[in-house]
C-alpha cells in the first residue's frame, strides 16, 4: 500500500511548470519494488540532434524528501535506450517498475547538496541541471576537448580487484612492439580477489612487457599463478553510443567495429586453459588523462571469461578435438546472451595510485632505513608507504606486546612476533609497489650497511643506536626524531652522517627534554604490571600520530628543498581547558 502523498510532493511538482514545455511533468506514482516516489515528465527540445526531439524520463525521490536522494532515469516507456556520457550503464535490468537503468550523473555529490533547499526548490534545481545535460547530449557536447577523460560505466559481477602498472615509460615500452597486438599473460594473486598482471607474453612467448610489483605479489609464498588473454585495442570497449558491452554478443558488435575476431583469439591460447578454471580477459586501450589529449598510457578492461569447454559436454565419447571445442566454445561457452563479468582495474603506477596525496618525488625516490619501529616509527613508516616511498628497510629487534595495541600500527595478532617483520608485512599489503625489507636493530659493526641507503631515519630514542650513527661516516642524509611526554612535543634533527654529534644533538635538545623529565617525575603515571620500571607513557594513538605527521611533513620538505643542519622542537599549544590551539615550532 502507497503513503499518501504529501503536500510538499504537490508543491514541487508544480513548480516544474516554469519550465514548460521543456518539462511537461505527470502526477507522482508510488513504486513500492523500490519504495520511492516516481515522477514522470516528457523532455521536449526545439530541435532532435543526436536525441529524438521526445524523451520520458522519471525523477526518483525517497519519501524523506526533500531529504536524501534525487536521480533521474529514462523512462521504460519512451526513455532512450542508449547511454550517453555521464550516464551509468543503460543496457542492464530495469530500475523498479518505471526506470530504466541508466541513471543521469548530473554533478558530484557535493555540488548537489550545495543545491538542495525546500521541496520546491530542490526538484526544480535538479530539473534545470537535466536540461543542461539534455541539450549536451544532442549537441554531442557531454566530452568536450579539455574535459577530464571518462570510461562507460561497466556492469562489475564481483567484488574482485585487477591491478595494472601503466605511465608514460610503459607506454614507450609497447610502442617498442607494435607487431604485438595480442597474447597470454601470467597473473599473480597475493590474497582472495586481489590480482596484478604481472608479465604479458605474445603469441610467440616472447615476453613484451613485464612491471615490476611489491613484496605483497612476489615474495608472498602464498601467491597464486593465473595465465589470461590480453589483446590491444583503439578504442574503450562501448556500443550504442556510450554503454559498455553487457553481453558477448555485444562485446563481439565492438570487436568487430575494431577489426578484431575475439574467438579467434581466445581460440589461440585455449588449449592452455581448458582446465575447468575461469581466467581473464585483459584489453588494452592507449587513453589520455584529458579529452582530445594525446595517449598518455594503457588502460586496461578487464573482465572474467566463463571456463572453457573440455570436452565434457561429450560426456564418455571422449571427443577433445581443438576444432570441435572451439565451437562449443563461441556457441555456447561465450553465447551471445552470456552476461560478461567485468572486473574492476585499477592503475598502481605512482602517479595514479597516489593521486590523492603522494610525498615529494625526491623523498619517494629515496632508499630509506627506518631504525626503530615502536610507536612513533610504525607510524611513520605507514605514512612514507602511503606517501609513495616504495623502497624501505625497518630496524628492530623487539616483539610486539599486545599493550601497544593503543599506539601502534600492529594489531592483537601481531603479538608475539618480531615488530620488524610483522611491520613489514603490514606495509607491504598497503602499496602494492612497495619492496619493505626488515632487520634486527643495528649494533656494532653495522654502519656499513648505511651506504646501502639514502636516507636514515632514526625513531629509536636509543642512546647505542645514537652512538653508532655519531661514530658512521658518510654523505647519507640523517634525520633523528623523538617525542616528548605525552608527545606533546616532537623532536627533528636533519643533517648527514658526517655532521652528525651525539653532544651536539643533546646540547641543543637538553633544555626541552629536561622539561620533560621533571614533567614526567612530578606526574603520579599509571603502572603496567609489575617491574622496575613499568610506567605507562600518556600518550594516546592520536598524539603519537600528530607527532608522526609533523615528522613525515617534515622530511619531506628537508629532503626536496635539501635541508641541512637544522634543528627543530614542534610544541602543542592548549588553552585552559586543555583544547588544542596550534602547534609552534622552536628552532634550538
Amino acid at each position: 500500500m502507497s503513503p499518501e502523498l504529501p503536500d510538499s510532493f504537490r508543491r514541487a511538482r508544480r513548480a516544474l511548470e516554469e519550465l514548460q514545455p521543456q518539462i511537461v511533468a505527470e502526477d507522482w506514482i508510488w513504486d513500492d519494488s523500490i519504495t520511492c516516489w516516481c515522477l514522470a515528465f516528457q523532455a521536449n527540445l526545439k530541435a532532435g540532434n543526436k536525441l529524438p526531439s521526445k524523451t520520458t524520463w522519471v525523477a526518483v525521490v525517497e519519501d524523506s524528501y526533500p531529504d536524501g536522494f534525487v536521480r533521474i532515469f529514462p523512462s521504460v516507456d519512451g526513455g532512450i535506450e542508449d547511454t550517453y556520457p555521464h550516464q551509468s550503464n543503460n543496457g542492464l535490468e530495469p530500475h523498479g517498475k518505471y526506470c530504466r537503468s541508466g541513471r543521469l550523473c548530473l554533478f558530484t555529490e557535493n555540488t548537489e547538496w550545495s543545491i538542495r533547499g525546500d521541496a520546491d526548490f530542490t526538484l526544480f534545481s535538479h530539473m534545470e541541471k537535466f536540461l543542461e545535460w539534455l541539450n549536451a547530449a544532442n549537441d554531442c557536447k557531454l566530452l568536450k576537448d579539455g574535459d577530464r577523460v571518462e570510461f562507460p560505466m561497466q556492469n562489475i559481477g564481483s567484488g574482485e580487484v585487477v591491478l595494472y602498472a601503466e605511465d608514460e615509460v610503459s607506454q614507450m615500452i609497447w610502442e617498442s612492439h607494435p607487431a604485438y597486438l595480442s597474447g597470454w599473460l601470467e597473473m599473480l594473486e597475493s590474497s582472495p580477489g586481489l590480482v596484478c598482471l604481472s608479465c604479458f607474453y605474445g603469441n610467440d612467448n616472447c615476453t613484451v612487457y613485464s612491471p615490476v610489483w611489491g613484496a605483497a605479489f612476489v615474495r608472498n609464498k602464498k601467491k597464486k599463478t593465473h595465465k589470461g588473454i590480453w589483446l590491444i585495442a583503439s578504442s574503450v570497449p562501448h556500443i550504442r553510443n556510450w554503454q559498455s558491452p553487457n553481453t558477448y554478443g555485444e562485446l563481439r558488435i565492438w570487436a568487430r567495429s575494431e577489426g578484431i575476431d575475439l574467438d579467434e583469439i581466445v581460440g589461440q591460447h585455449s588449449m592452455d586453459l581448458r582446465d575447468g578454471v575461469r581466467h581473464y580477459l585483459a584489453i588494452g586501450v592507449a587513453c589520455p588523462d584529458i579529452v582530445g589529449g594525446d595517449a598518455r598510457c594503457l588502460s586496461w578492461f578487464v573482465l572474467k571469461m566463463p571456463a572453457l569447454s573440455n570436452g565434457q559436454e561429450f560426456g564418455k565419447s571422449g571427443v577433445h578435438k581443438r576444432d570441435i571445442l572451439k565451437i562449443v566454445d563461441k556457441h555456447k561457452t561465450f553465447a551471445s546472451n552470456t552476461r560478461v563479468d567485468w572486473v574492476t582495474s585499477v592503475n598502481c603506477s605512482r602517479d595514479q595510485l597516489h593521486s590523492r596525496g603522494r610525498l615529494s618525488e625526491k623523498l619517494c625516490e629515496s632508499r630509506i632505513a627506518l631504525i626503530g619501529v615502536g610507536s612513533l616509527g610504525s607510524l611513520v613508516a605507514n605514512n612514507l608507504i602511503r606517501g609513495g616511498v616504495t623502497d624501505l628497510c625497518v630496524f628492530d629487534s623487539d616483539l610486539f606486546e599486545i599493550r601497544n595495541i593503543t599506539r601502534h600500527l600492529l594489531a592483537a595478532n601481531n603479538a608475539g612476533y618480531a615488530k620488524a617483520s610483522s611491520v613489514s608485512d603490514v606495509l607491504n599489503g598497503i602499496n602494492p609497489m612497495a619492496q619493505v625489507e626488515s632487520r634486527d636493530a643495528l649494533g656494532r659493526g653495522d654502519e656499513k650497511l648505511f651506504k646501502c641507503f639514502d636516507i636514515i631515519i632514526d625513531c629509536s630514542s636509543s642512546l647505542e643506536t645514537l652512538s653508532l650513527l655519531d661514530k658512521s661516516k658518510g654523505n647519507r642524509r640523517l634525520f633523528v626524531c623523538s617525542f616528548g611526554y605525552a608527545a606533546e612535543r616532537v623532536y627533528i634533527s636533519s643533517s648527514t652522517l658526517d655532521a652528525f654529534s651525539v653532544d651536539e644533538y643533546y646540547r641543543a635538545f637538553e633544555p626541552l627534554m629536561s622539561k620533560d623529565i621533571k614533567l614526567m617525575n612530578s606526574k603520579g603515571l599509571p603502572w603496567e604490571g609489575t617491574g622496575c620500571w613499568s610506567p605507562v607513557f600518556p600518550a594516546k594513538n592520536s598524539d603519537i600520530s600528530r607527532a608522526a605527521s609533523i615528522i613525515t611533513d617534515c622530511v619531506d620538505n628537508f629532503v626536496s628543498h635539501n635541508i641541512l643542519d637544522v634543528k627543530y622542537a614542534y610544541e602543542v599549544k592548549r588553552d585552559i581547558d586543555g583544547l588544542f590551539e596550534g602547534i609552534e615550532r622552536i628552532r634550538l
